[in-house]
């Protein structure tokens, strides 16, 4: 017996035809990238990395990866609030009186 991902739904391996077993890794798999990704995106709005940083979007992420059963999510979501707010770099930084 096999716990299905998709639902605690328990699988008899001995009863599985091959072709259903397949499409259940398929579904599996398919649901683990998913969830990889909403992680990914969140850690990306939350330090940063290639898009504008926005707190409220990491933590939307985080938040439904977490959901899912991301361990990892959980974690940087409840460490959301340590994050260190980078400055926007798009903006010209005003000049000192010696002109630096």
């Amino acid at each position: 017996m096999l716990a299905d991902l998709s639902g605690g739904e328990h699988i008899n391996l001995d009863k599985l035809h091959p072709i259903d077993a397949k499409n259940k890794i398929n579904q599996a798999t398919s649901r683990g990238i998913v969830i990889t990704a909403l992680r990914f995106l969140g850690q990306a709005y939350q330090e940063g990395f290639g898009v504008q940083q926005d707190l409220q979007k990491a933590r939307a992420f985080l938040q439904k990866g977490a959901d899912f059963g991301d361990l990892m999510a959980l974690a940087a979501l409840k460490n959301i609030d340590k994050t260190h707010k980078i400055n926007n770099c798009s903006k010209p930084q005003e000049k000192d009186k010696h002109g630096l």
